[in-house]
């Protein structure tokens, strides 16, 4: 952050000393071998203004596009270790890994999507968020027993999905006392 104020800093300095040139208002330069002092920022002045929204909007396009790298990494990372987990549990063959990481991952992307502030249809109260968070387990939850075998499906049903998914642990099913 103190790099980019520093050079917040400089790239104003250099406007003003540019924008007093184009006046004929320039500092005169100092006695000696002394760099050129610019005159102080006039900061009701319509182009400085211009500037620093220029670079305050370059600013957070980069911490944007920094958040969505990481989003994507995240989503691929956990795509990975969920896909290796459920190899490992299930034995899946080389096919269905491949399957069910891209399931996954599109189980990741749609969680992203639904966090992503920006959304048109972002959940506004916990009632929809839990709507919605179970409408995009059930559809994984769909795909996932599409792609498993008869023996791997029940195996995966036994799974707590919460270890692969996140959440909470499904709850036992109560028997009629």
């Amino acid at each position: 952050l103190s790099n980019r104020v520093r050079s917040l800093e400089q790239r104003v300095s250099l406007l003003t000393a540019a924008l007093n040139s184009a006046r004929g208002t320039a500092a005169p330069a100092a006695a000696g071998d002394q760099e050129e002092v610019p005159a102080p920022a006039d900061v009701a002045d319509p182009v400085f203004e211009a500037a620093v929204r220029d670079i305050l909007d370059r600013i957070d396009d980069e911490r944007r596009e920094e958040q969505v790298n990481r989003t994507r990494q995240r989503t691929q990372f956990g795509a990975q270790r969920t896909a290796e987990r459920l190899t490992q549990e299930l034995g899946l063959t080389q096919s269905q890994q491949q399957e069910l990481f891209e399931i996954v991952k599109k189980h990741y992307e749609a969680l992203a999507a639904l966090r992503d502030e920006d959304a048109p249809d972002r959940p506004a109260t916990p009632g929809e968020w839990r709507d919605k968070l179970r409408e995009i387990r059930d559809a994984t939850d769909e795909r996932m027993k599409a792609a498993l075998s008869p023996r791997q499906l029940e195996k995966y049903e036994s799974l707590d999905s919460s270890e692969f998914f996140g959440g909470r642990p499904r709850r036992p099913q109560r028997t009629g006392d």
